[in-house]
């Protein structure tokens, strides 16, 4: 789709805000830096540690929602922060101003409910701008976290302290609509008016490193990745999220994918006939959440949940498979955080193999980016030192892979996801 998106197509998408945000008049060129976190107590070297496959880790459920809810929120590293936890944002969009406030809430409610930490919420007229604050107050009952857009400028600093505000968002699309300097005056207006939260942009599916420039104008930025249907291929997916992961790191950017859960033939603009414009399978949709997890991510927020011409509820095969992801995040959470990714050689473009060292175990991700076609596995482990393999997620993949000696070997199947702690 990248070349390809006609113009009303990609305003469609990124109404919310050019149709909600106020005009900047800043002219600030550099947005004013993150406030340092609260200082974080780094474990002991001797300090007693969980792997991620013990037994207690399952017992305990761990949740996407930090033990610091409602504390200050911050971005250290590329990586946001509550209070002195770490916090990987996992959610959807919400186009709250193509529905109604009672939507909203109700569609709210039901990512709560369901585990996701995080979503996009917009104000949908001056009325609901006034009561915006009760909505607020809700997620926070319900322990979700908020990216507020087209929120008035008079209330902002009158929100800023609901413990529900992640953040802001301030442009979308920005690769389409804006210059790199009228995103970062667009976020240094925000930061003016709240200094306490970060500040959020998207660009649409940016493989580009011409929009590099983008990553030091706000302190999350998303990169969209929606292939499922005329344009590219799923395997890029992972080719413009490692792009965002590298220059993400570069400025201190938190990188947050943005993923496909809707269908391109239900947008304006495009033939609702074409068999290629449909929705993704739950088959894609993993495999995709994987790619973008095996590129490094630290936030993923898919699109959408709702929106003028699209409910993920209407697709219930693609919501429960997004739920099912829910816990898995939970579980590798701390690690995607604090781990630094190790890309590995797979001599096969269609593999990608991705390690992390995290309280002395390692953990492999492995996904095949073919939807048709098996690939042979060709891993060399040798400074990992493997002794044997064990699947991370009961029913998720291993099999087909074989370990002969620090060799992995043998096949993966068709969009095929395995996740392993290396013994």
């Amino acid at each position: 789709m990248r070349r390809t998106v006609p113009a009303l197509l990609a305003l469609t998408l990124g109404l919310m805000s050019c149709m909600q945000a106020p005009t900047p008049q800043s002219s600030t060129s550099t947005i004013p830096a993150t406030p340092a976190p609260t200082a974080v107590t780094e474990p002991s070297s001797d300090a007693q540690t969980t792997p991620l496959t013990d037994s207690a880790q399952a017992v305990r459920r761990p949740s996407l929602v930090p033990d610091t809810y409602g504390q200050r929120v911050s971005v250290q590293n590329a990586t946001l922060r509550v209070g002195n936890q770490g916090m990987f944002p996992f959610g959807f969009y919400h186009v709250s101003w193509m529905s109604d406030a009672a939507t909203r809430q109700r569609d709210m409610q039901e990512m709560s409910s369901a585990g996701f930490n995080t979503m996009t919420a917009s104000v949908i007229n001056d009325a609901d701008n006034a009561r915006y604050g009760e909505f607020l107050d809700a997620a926070a009952r319900a322990r979700m976290y908020v990216l507020s857009e087209g929120v008035f400028e008079s209330s902002v600093p009158k929100l800023a302290n609901k413990p529900a505000v992640l953040g802001w968002m301030v442009a979308d699309d920005c690769n389409l609509q804006y210059t790199p300097a009228q995103v970062r005056e667009r976020g240094a207006r925000m930061r003016a008016l709240d200094p306490l939260h970060p500040t959020y942009a998207a660009l649409f599916t940016s493989y580009a490193e011409s929009h590099s420039d983008f990553f030091d104008t706000t302190h999350m930025m998303g990169n969209m990745s929606y292939p499922i249907g005329p344009g590219d291929s799923i395997g890029a997916t992972y080719d413009m999220q490692r792009l965002s992961v590298g220059l993400s790191k570069k400025n201190g950017t938190v990188p947050v994918a943005n993923l496909q859960s809707f269908s391109w033939g239900t947008v304006p603009g495009h033939d609702a006939s074409d068999p290629a414009a449909r929705m993704p399978t739950p088959a894609e949709v993993y495999n995709m959440t994987y790619q973008a997890i095996g590129a490094g991510v630290r936030g993923i927020l898919y699109y959408t949940y709702l929106d003028s011409y699209s409910d993920v509820r209407r697709s219930p095969a693609v919501w429960e498979m997004t739920k099912s992801i829910v816990p898995e995040i939970a579980q590798l959470s701390p690690m995607l955080l604090s781990a630094e990714p190790q890309y590995l050689e797979t001599n096969n473009g269609n593999v990608h193999a991705t390690a992390w060292t995290y309280q002395g175990h390692t953990y492999m991700l492995l996904t095949n980016v073919s939807a048709t076609q098996a690939q042979p596995l060709y891993v060399p482990l040798a400074a990992q030192r493997p002794t044997g393999l064990k699947p991370l997620f009961a029913g998720r993949g291993g099999e087909g892979v074989k370990l002969g000696g620090t060799t992995l070997g043998g096949s993966i199947a068709p969009l095929g996801v395995h996740f392993f702690q290396i013994n």
